[in-house]
């Protein structure tokens, strides 16, 4: 499915839970832009028997009391296998759409960033989207549309 459709779905999914214009004009837009720095449609990830995925914990080299905890994000399931050697048979990689990952990002307790291996073949340089700095983005986009729309209310 490309990202328009993923998009429209979301779209679809989310009406009657928030409002139109902060789908339109904050959501989507954020994810559109995200979207277009890593430049696929979906990515691969490792999932539990449960069909959970698997989360990664993180230590600051200077700091190991500072821990983020992440999802990795492959563009293919032959990076996800190079990237992580995992001894359990039940373990799966599957394809997820990209919009599907900005929303488990954005809804997961304890989910810090996902970090995206754009690039085929390459599982050292990845690309992080940390949930606050996704959540701010969306965030000063409905501030954005808020003072539209109190500028428009003055004038009406």
């Amino acid at each position: 499915m490309n990202l328009k459709s993923q998009l429209q779905e979301l779209s679809k999914g989310l009406q009657g839970i928030m409002s139109t214009v902060a789908i339109e004009k904050a959501i989507i837009p954020v994810m559109v832009s995200y979207a277009k720095r890593v430049k696929r449609g979906h990515f691969f990830v490792w999932t539990s028997p449960e069909q959970e995925w698997i989360v990664t914990t993180l230590c600051h080299r200077l700091d190991p009391s500072l821990e983020k905890r992440v999802v990795y994000a492959f563009t293919s399931m032959q990076d996800a296998k190079k990237h992580e050697d995992f001894d359990d048979p039940g373990l799966r990689v599957v394809e997820v759409p990209i919009v599907l990952i900005f929303t488990k990002l954005l809804v997961s307790e304890g989910l810090d960033s996902i970090i995206f291996f754009p690039h085929r073949g390459n599982v050292k340089q990845g690309l992080e989207l940390e949930k606050s700095q996704f959540l701010e983005l969306i965030k000063d986009r409905l501030r954005q549309v808020e003072d539209v729309t109190d500028n428009y209310s003055r004038i009406a």
